[in-house]
This record gives structure tokens, sequence and C-alpha cells, in this order.
């Protein structure tokens, strides 16, 4: 590009996304882009949206439907079927609620996870 006006040769006239980066524009708008995205980073952290890793620890409900199955089938002598809820989160303190069938009837037994590491109480109610 060319011009006949002095100290437009070979300057973008829009400059970059209509930015003039000859007078110092695109300066403050990359720090400010920076800036919110540390500022967005941060608060997910603490928000606790983000663990370092791309997904949260997802419990294994269907090993705690098989244990709870044991359970009843070794104190009661009865056979069962249980299910949970699926991608319950791996975390001390969650309760969640699972069924059990047994002889046609349905119970509702209250799960709380113990610890981070899987380990589970459960009652039949």
């Amino acid at each position: 590009m060319t011009s006949n006006h002095r100290g437009d040769v070979g300057r973008d006239p829009g400059g970059i996304a209509g930015l003039d980066i000859t007078r110092g524009r695109a300066v403050p708008l990359i720090v400010g882009f920076l800036g919110g995205a540390a500022l967005l980073a941060i608060v997910a952290l603490v928000a606790g949206w983000w663990n370092g890793s791309s997904s949260p620890v997802i419990l294994n409900t269907v090993r705690v439907e098989r244990a709870i199955e044991a359970s009843i089938l070794a104190q009661r002598h009865l056979a069962s079927s249980v299910s949970c809820p699926v991608n319950i989160v791996q975390k001390a303190g969650v309760v969640f609620d699972c069924v059990a069938s047994v002889r046609g009837r349905q119970f509702t037994v209250v799960v709380t996870e113990t610890d981070g590491n899987g380990h589970v109480v459960y009652v039949v109610t």
C-alpha cells in the first residue's frame, strides 16, 4: 500500500482488527485481555470449577450397588437389586440415594461418602 501522505507508507490504515497499533492502543487491549483471563482462572480455581485436571473424579456407583446387594444378602439372606445414580462426584460428605428392590418392594438406601477415596456408608430406610 502506498500513499502520498507522509507517515502512511506501509501502515494498515485500519490497524490490526481495526486498531491503530502505531498509537499504542493494542497494548492496553492485550493487557486487559490477559488480566481478564487471569481473573477468570482465579475465580474458577476458588469456586472449585477446576481441580487441575479436565474432569472431577466420579464415584464408582456400580461398586456401591454390588456392596449394598452383598450386605442385604449377608444380613437378611435376601437377594436384591440395587440402582444408584451415575456421575456422583467422589468427595467426602456427598450424600445420595439408591433404590434397593427386594421381593418386589422398593427401599431407599441413603449413601454417604466418608472420604474422597470412594469409601461409603449406607442405611436402608
